[in-house]
């Protein structure tokens, strides 16, 4: 509960919202003394938020102050030992080096050392029992993010004619490890005046956040998006994830979430990636993505990138980075019309880099198989794969043909996946050991058929990616 406290009068005041987030008890008196307290009632969410906000605004103005106490507690909860902790984030799971870095906090008088001493002994009831005792102290500034405060009461204003300001849509949730620290964050919901990537930030400089080893962020929350421009991007977010330096993140989640695909923006994704060299997995499902500049990510092993139009400069940047553990890649290289400029050199360059430890490849969703096939099959890479995918893409016969035609070079891949492309059926007979489900040669016919006559359709190709807006 926070408390604020009044030097000239000897008085404290409190006040602490219920879990829906309906309804608030304050409490106050004397200092020294348990006070009085009153309870109210509200019908929503929003109003009783506003009414708390005004509160305190109302107390901080009267020459009421932050209590002593939480200062004094928070004091000894932001020490830090930079050397022992990027020691610690190398090797997160490493018990041993948890057991160091709880004598070093215990040496040092902060509550986090006990915590984990505990947890190492065996005893995570008694462990999260001292945690809960203090949650304060432990969230620090990002305490509105756990109690809920940081969201409650923003609002947005939507940018249609007579539109009236509404609450924002975001829900932040969390997991925590065996230490009582925090392992997974997961942000649902986006917003554009800077909440998100502000509570981002705190959480993740708080002490509980600091070895945050999962961030999952998604558009949208309940299926909306609170953003006038309709246009999500994570620029902000991304920059204030980098600015708290989360060294220990292992797992990096941006998710379109279900809205419109080419509306989407990651941002520049290259301080963020360089601020995080522990990274194992990246999974990105937004239109326009920006990996920034170089890729310097020893311990990464999944990356999947999908999106309606992946350029050039990422696939140059993919091509030149260094992943000595990468064993899953997948690219959906998309269309031109939503970005997708991609040469049959790019791809070339892209199959050339050493990925000792690569068995799973996937270049789908593209609009010039018939250079993947050709680069692919004077790939050194392609003897080390166990698994291609080529599949929801413009591939025809003329373009799988070169595959065809080596197909002894590609029968050592326990699966090779050439699905939901337009091939006929003579050629899906010749490649009977590769999965070609769901082909829309017949459709692609029917359409040349039908409009290939006008005007409109004389350079229409009636071939399409699965993935484009």
């Amino acid at each position: 509960m926070p408390r604020y406290e009044h030097a000239e009068t000897s008085s404290f005041w409190e006040i602490e919202k219920s879990p829906d987030g309906k309804s608030f008890t304050a409490r106050w008196g004397k200092l020294g003394t348990d006070g009085r307290s009153k309870t109210k009632q509200y019908d929503d969410a929003y109003t009783c938020t506003a009414d708390y906000e005004e509160l305190v605004a109302e107390k901080l103005k009267l020459g009421y102050k932050v209590g002593k106490p939480a200062q004094a507690r928070l004091a000894f909860a932001i020490k830090s030992n930079p050397a022992l902790e990027a020691t610690l984030c190398e090797a997160i799971e490493d018990p041993s080096r948890w057991s160091v870095y709880a004598d070093w906090l215990q040496e040092v008088g902060d509550v986090r050392g006990e915590i984990i001493a505990l947890a190492r002994a065996g005893k995570p009831d008694e462990a999260k029992a001292l945690a809960e005792a203090h949650t304060e102290v432990l969230w620090g500034d990002a305490w509105s993010v756990h109690s809920g405060d940081a969201f409650a009461g923003k609002t947005w204003l939507p940018g249609w004619q007579d539109a009236v300001h509404t609450p924002i849509e975001v829900a932040f949730a969390y997991t925590l490890d065996e230490h009582n620290f925090i392992e997974s964050i997961t942000m649902a919901g986006l917003d554009e005046e800077g909440h998100v990537a502000n509570a981002m930030y705190t959480v993740l400089s708080a002490p509980v956040g600091r070895f945050t080893r999962s961030i999952e962020l998604l558009v949208t929350h309940d299926e909306r998006y609170s953003g006038a421009s309709g246009a999500p991007s994570y620029d902000a977010v991304v920059a204030a994830i980098a600015r708290a330096k989360p060294t220990a993140l292992r797992r990096l989640v941006i998710d379109s979430a279900g809205y419109q695909l080419s509306w989407t923006k990651t941002g520049n994704l290259g301080r963020l990636l360089a601020a995080t060299p522990h990274l194992v997995t990246l999974r990105i499902e937004m239109g326009e993505i920006d990996l920034g500049g170089s890729l310097d990510l020893p311990k990464l092993e999944s990356m999947h990138l999908e999106t309606g139009g992946l350029g050039h400069q990422n696939l140059q940047t993919i091509g030149k980075a260094k992943w000595p553990s990468l064993v899953e890649l997948v690219l959906y290289l998309g269309t031109h019309s939503y970005g997708a400029d991609a040469t049959a050199a790019d791809v070339e360059a892209l199959l050339t880099p050493e990925f000792p430890k690569l068995e799973q490849l996937a270049l789908c969703n593209s609009e010039i198989p018939g250079a993947i096939v050709c680069a692919l099959a004077k790939s050194p890479l392609l003897a080390r794969l166990k698994t291609l995918d080529l599949s929801k893409g413009t591939m025809t016969d003329d373009d799988v043909r070169p595959l065809v035609e080596s197909f002894g070079a590609f029968q050592h891949l326990e699966k090779l996946d050439l699905s939901e492309n337009y091939l006929s059926p003579s050629t899906i007979e010749s490649l009977s050991t590769a999965c070609c489900e769901n082909q829309y040669y017949d459709e692609m016919v029917r359409e040349r058929d039908q409009y290939g006559h006008e005007e409109w359709a004389k350079d229409a190709t009636f071939r399409y990616t699965r993935v484009s807006e």
